[in-house]
């Protein structure tokens, strides 16, 4: 499970970096 989260957390990180 803790996996999923560090996973989700890092594709958020990269979209967010791409949108800006």
């Amino acid at each position: 499970m803790l996996s999923l989260d560090f996973a989700e957390i890092a594709i958020i990180d990269m979209i967010a970096t791409a949108r800006i």
